[in-house]
């Protein structure tokens, strides 16, 4: 009461509390999630937008690749394997556009053979920067496995002792229009598969 701090000074304080505490829950909360497993949640605090919004400007465009990326990082972009464990739709596991593997992130995002052409322009932009930065023996030693790979797509700060800041930010922008463009080759193709008779399509795995 002698030393009482300023106005503008006990706000200060006051927010900084308010935040401390609710980036306490908010980390101890998405620790337990598995939708979240992804998220670097030594980088999460209330008032810190996640780096995917750092990395892109403010343009109707970007803001859509901003999403698509939310959505994947979150769990809650919706693929076959979420169809089919809430039974939406009455939906099987199997990607619709292959017809042979079950679809979840890792198949649309690495392997689903109907994206390839599109995922071999975006990830090899997205790998030579990357390589450009830690040399192909360190790519081959960190991301020699697709868990990884899709840890750097989805979230490159669990890698941040590897990259600078303004590397991060490059990273996660490649990685955002990556993902995206897969998803509108996705919807483009899904679309194009809807038009199609079941009795047309046959025994194809690709469209």
């Amino acid at each position: 009461m002698a030393e009482q701090p300023s106005k503008l000074a006990f706000k200060h304080q006051c927010k900084s509390a308010i935040q401390k505490t609710w980036t306490n829950i908010l980390v101890a909360e998405s620790v337990k999630k598995s939708t979240l497993k992804y998220i670097n949640t030594k980088d999460l605090a209330v008032g810190k937008p996640h780096l995917i919004w750092k990395s892109l400007r403010s343009m109707v465009s970007e803001v859509k690749m901003g999403i698509t990326k939310a959505r994947m990082l979150t769990g809650t972009f919706m693929t076959q394997v979420i169809k089919h464990k809430y039974n939406i739709e009455h939906s099987d596991q199997i990607c619709k556009l292959c017809t042979i593997y079950s679809e979840d992130l890792t198949h649309i995002i690495l392997d689903c053979p109907a994206l390839f052409s599109t995922r071999q322009i975006y990830y090899n932009r997205l790998k030579i920067e990357v390589i450009n930065v830690i040399g192909e023996s360190k790519w081959s030693e960190l991301f020699g496995n697709k868990d990884a790979i899709l840890l750097l797509i989805l979230d490159c700060t669990n890698f941040s002792k590897y990259f600078s800041v303004d590397q991060q930010n490059a990273i996660t922008k490649l990685s955002s229009v990556l993902c995206h463009q897969l998803y509108l080759m996705r919807l483009k193709l899904l679309e194009k598969t809807a038009k199609v008779p079941n009795k047309q399509r046959g025994s194809d795995t690709c469209i």
